[in-house]
């Protein structure tokens, strides 16, 4: 295995930072990964590394204000910005691998992310994976906190708040919960407009899903207490045929990192295969 890092300019200026995980062979795809909110691409690299041990390359995007990119913690002009992102990571795989078949991945919020571009981008990939999407919070703060918020997001639009999520909902696992919590590249800031941008996409998206027309695999746990696996339920009733939906009763938000994550990896691979063979 090849691991590089990157570093790449959006257009409006700032870098962002990448990397990549390849096999020692020549790749039979690669599958361009976009990370959650507060998260970073470092939390891939336990599955980045067995995808190269299956044949496939990972390239992967720390979306700006997160990771080893520039930008404040949370911070982002609005839900574009990361489309812009996407964008970039995109047009970078596509310079150094052109002619190999790329797969698009989205997890929580990269899943509402890679849901958006797929129905608004024309530079699209061979097929495309969304797990735990946010497209909706699982949990609803309070109607005090959500005025509050409604109010900063216009009378100071640049100020950062805490986030809510509990770290505890990400696994079973608890070594993983560990990990996250101890982990200096997570943050734990929201911009309150970004918040509502988000969620406004999240159910545009959901409503949207029949503009998607080439291969997709959507995968939620049905005890994530963070994305709401009911309004990715939805999301997926007005899907084609082209799409599959996988439910995993009693998981939690990170199929990637839950105590069944094996068995999750393989339910994908064998996926995956079906979509770069057929």
């Amino acid at each position: 295995m090849v691991h590089h890092q990157y570093s790449w300019k959006t257009g409006d200026g700032i870098t962002l930072y990448g990397q990549s995980w390849m096999p020692d062979s020549i790749p039979r795809a690669i599958i361009n990964y976009v990370h959650g909110f507060k998260d970073h691409s470092g939390r891939f690299e336990k599955w980045a590394v067995r995808f190269t041990e299956n044949g496939y390359g990972v390239m992967a995007v720390d979306l700006r204000g997160h990771g080893r990119s520039e930008g404040r913690r949370g911070y982002a002009a609005g839900f574009k910005s990361y489309l812009m992102d996407t964008r970039v990571l995109r047009q970078q795989a596509a310079e150094l691998f052109g002619d190999i078949p790329h797969i698009l991945y989205g997890h929580s919020l990269g899943g509402n992310i890679v849901a958006n571009y797929l129905i608004s981008e024309d530079f699209l990939p061979k097929a495309a994976i969304i797990t735990s999407p946010w497209f909706t919070l699982a949990f609803k703060p309070s109607l005090f906190s959500l005025a509050v918020a409604n109010i900063l997001r216009f009378t100071m639009p640049g100020l950062l708040i805490k986030s809510d999520l509990d770290a505890e909902d990400l696994s079973h696992d608890k070594k993983v919960v560990e990990d996250y919590l101890r982990d200096p590249l997570v943050h734990n800031s929201i911009l309150p407009r970004l918040f509502f941008d988000i969620e406004q996409h999240g159910i545009r998206a959901s409503k949207s899903i029949y503009k998607i027309n080439i291969p997709l695999l959507v995968m939620h746990g049905t005890a994530d207490r963070i994305a709401s696996y009911k309004q990715t339920r939805n999301f997926v009733m007005n899907a084609g045929y082209l799409t599959t939906f996988k439910v995993w009763p009693g998981d939690y938000h990170e199929l990637h990192n839950d105590t069944d994550e094996k068995e999750v990896f393989d339910f994908l691979l064998q996926w995956l295969n079906l979509q770069i063979s057929g």
